[in-house]
This record gives C-alpha cells, structure tokens and sequence, in this order.
C-alpha cells in the first residue's frame, strides 16, 4: 500500500474518499469492499495518482477527480470476479472479458447517476496515447486518464495476481513503462524519480 508522505495540503484521503463513496453511492461501496482484490488494486492507483499529481502541483480539485474517478475505475470488473480466482494465466477468452470491464463499469456508474468526470476515468483508462488502448483506440486523452494508466499498469505489474506468476519490481515495471510508447513518458518520470526517492513505497 502506497504512503502519502508529502502533500499535506491534501484535505481527503483516500480513505475519506471511500466514506464519500459509501455515504452518496453506497452500492458501489459494496460492490468494491465485496472484492478486496479490487478495493486494494483501487487504493492503491488511487494513492500513487495522487502522489503524482502533487509532484505536478495540481489543483485539489484535479486530485479530488483522480480520488474518486481512481477508486471506481475497475468497478466494472465486479461482473466477473472469478479472475480473481483462477490460478491459471489467463487465455484469449479470458481477456475478451477483461478488456469489456471499463465498459461495463461505465454502465453501472452512469445506471446510478455517478458523475461523469468520474464516470469517464473507468471508461477510459485503458486508452492510449499512441492509439493502442481500448475501448475506442483514442490518442487524446485528458491528463487525469493518463496518470491514472500509469498508476494502474504500475500497481498491476508490481502486485500478486492469483493468475500471474511474474511480479515485477518497482524499477523494472517503471522501465517497462518507459519502453511504452502508450504512455505520456513525462508522466512516467514523475513516477519514476517517485519510486527513486521512495516516496511511493508499498
């Protein structure tokens, strides 16, 4: 898990965060505390987003959209949680269910009203900036989007998944990142120089 160390002026953790959610939208509070995969994956983007964005001196309110557009960007992956399960890598049937789950996320978030600020993180942080994401192979995307496919792909490939023998190390999935053209590379150097200094620790 993903410190705050430096950001004091941060007036809602991600955990304050999380009583929002509970307060306002409280099935999808459920939904994520019902998979501690997701709701850990979800704290975790969502600690490393904010830890970028204060290197960056965004606006609290830009933090605020990666807060809670962060913690429900995989919501969609609630419609199919056995992935979570299998200890197997997962096959080409496997993925084509992966990949709808920003879809599907966005159909749940947009049944019950969520904002769509927030909405669109879920919808979109597979996109990439060179045309290879999905759903829709977009190349402009908003600065939000990016960090949070950055922090998203970061946590996933330093995290233990059931059905992933590789975990990487928080070096090596940094120069993973930069060997990608998909991400905004001077974004990826706000993330690196944060796990040089170790500023993002787990």
């Amino acid at each position: 898990m993903y410190e705050i160390k430096h950001c004091n002026e941060l007036k809602h953790s991600v955990y304050k965060e999380l009583d929002w959610l509970q307060k306002n939208y409280p099935v999808l509070y459920y939904m994520l505390v019902s998979r501690n995969e997701i709701l850990q994956h979800s704290i975790n983007v969502v600690k490393l987003a904010v830890l970028i964005a204060c290197e960056l001196e965004l606006s609290l309110r830009e933090r605020e959209l990666l807060s809670r557009g962060g913690l429900v960007h995989d919501i969609g992956k609630t419609y199919w949680p056995q992935i979570y399960d299998t200890k197997y890598p997962l096959d080409e049937f496997d993925y084509k269910f992966v990949k709808f789950h920003p879809e599907a996320g966005y159909s749940i978030l947009k049944s019950i009203k969520f904002p769509e600020e927030y909405s669109l993180i879920a919808l979109l942080h597979h996109e990439r900036i060179n045309g290879q994401g999905y759903p829709f192979s977009l190349t402009n995307i908003s600065t939000s989007v990016k960090i949070t496919s950055i922090a998203d792909s970061y946590d996933a490939m330093t995290s233990k998944r059931a059905y992933k023998k590789k975990v990487h190390s928080p070096e090596k999935a940094v120069e993973e990142l930069l060997d990608d053209e998909g991400y905004d590379q001077e974004l990826v150097k706000v993330l690196e120089q944060l796990v040089k200094s170790r500023k993002a620790v787990m």
